[in-house]
Order: C-alpha cells, then structure tokens, then sequence
C-alpha cells in the first residue's frame, strides 16, 4: 500500500487541493503563516451561525477567486482538554476523510498547542506518515490511498524542529510498517525459514551484515529455579 509523503511548507504559499485549519473554543481561528492568504475565507467563516469551535465542528469553504481552493476549519474543544490522545484522534479522522473525498495533496495546518511542539513534532509526523495503514498483500489488488501527499505547516517558531523530526520519522516510519507487514504475515507463510530470508533481504537493501543462527549455535539457557 502506497502511503502518504509529507513535505514540511514554510512559506505563505497554498499547496494541495484542500487546506485544513483549526480553531480552539472561544478562540480565533488559528492562521499562521497563512493569514494573509487566507484572512478573508478566514472572515466569512467565523461569521457562520454557531461556529464556536466547538469539539467536531467543522466549516468548509473556499478560496473563492479563479483557482479556488477548499478550506476547512475544524473546531477543537477547548485548549486545556486538547491532549496527545484528541490530537491523533483528529489526524487521523482529518487524512482518512480527505483520502475518502479522492484528496491528492492536503495542506494541513498544525494547531500551536505543547502536543505540536517541541519533541512531539516526531510523534505528530508518525502518526501522519502511518495513517492509513492496511495489510493487502493477500488481495488481488492491492489497496492505494487516494491521498498522496501532506504539506504540513508546523506551529509556529517550530520550522527546525520539525525539518529534524521529518528525517528521523521518515526512516522510524518505515520500520513500522515493515513490523507490521512481518506481524501480519500469517504462519502457514511466515515461517521461521521465511522470516529468516526476510531479515536477510531487509540488511542486504540496507547494505547491513546480517547473520542468521541455526538451532544449534543458539544457546538456550537453563530456566531460573525459584529458591
């Protein structure tokens, strides 16, 4: 399964077919570095009738003008309820529905809360680069998400540190969806013989020295005897 790319966007420029904003209750609609872009939309929006940002809300609207693009504002309860659990919550709800609406590229906005930044950035880009996840390798056609690219806008002041994690979640990412694959292979294929062949597969792409031990050079220690 083909999963999404993330690109870091550190710039003012829209990208995507869709931009995706947040706003905590009672509070204005989070911008950024997209406010002179979008402060208009922005405008429109918080007018709407009901909007308070308010957990699961959610406004859509558009750009307007000759290349109109999709904008959505979703509502995110009130900060100091925001926490790690809520944030995967919405990622994964947010990316999932634009991958279902046959969204190419999203650019998504991250909301200036401590679960954005600092050493969270890593968590918050795994979670991006994992989303998704199927294991098809057993069907006739193997599944493609729609959704091929995130164009992420870190919190602000928060551009280094998520240029740092992306490279660390890019490589981290990987093994987790190769663990996964492994865990999710059933027995009657993964064999010990079959795993065996796939580590030695995965060091050689690698270019790793790997060692495989037969049953006789692996010592198995005599159990502890409780006194």
């Amino acid at each position: 399964m083909a999963y999404p790319t993330v690109s870091l966007s550190l710039g003012d420029d829209l990208a995507g077919q869709m931009v995706v904003l947040t706003a905590f209750e009672t509070s204005a609609v989070e911008t950024g570095r997209l406010a002179r872009r979008l402060a208009r939309t922005v405008e429109r929006a918080e007018t709407q009738s009901g909007w308070g940002g308010e957990r699961k809300q959610v406004i859509r609207t558009s750009t307007g003008g000759s290349k109109p693009r999709a904008v959505e504002i979703h509502g995110l309860g009130k900060r100091q309820d925001f926490d790690d659990r809520r944030l995967a919550e919405w990622l994964a709800k947010t990316l999932n529905s634009a991958a279902s609406e046959g969204r190419r590229e999203l650019m998504l906005a991250l909301p200036d809360h401590p679960c954005c930044r600092g050493r969270s950035a890593l968590r918050v880009l795994l979670e991006i680069l994992g989303s998704g996840y199927r294991f098809d390798h057993f069907l006739s056609r193997r599944s493609r998400s729609a959704l091929r690219k995130v164009h992420l806008v870190p919190p602000t002041a928060e551009d280094e540190t998520y240029r740092v994690a992306l490279r660390l979640a890019r490589s981290i990412g990987r093994g987790i969806r190769t663990s996964r694959d492994l865990g999710n292979t059933p027995p009657n294929q993964a064999t010990p013989e079959w795993m065996a062949e796939e580590v030695l597969r995965l060091a050689e792409k690698r270019g790793l020295d790997c060692e495989v031990l037969g049953l006789s050079l692996i010592h198995i220690s005599e159990p502890t005897r409780p006194f």
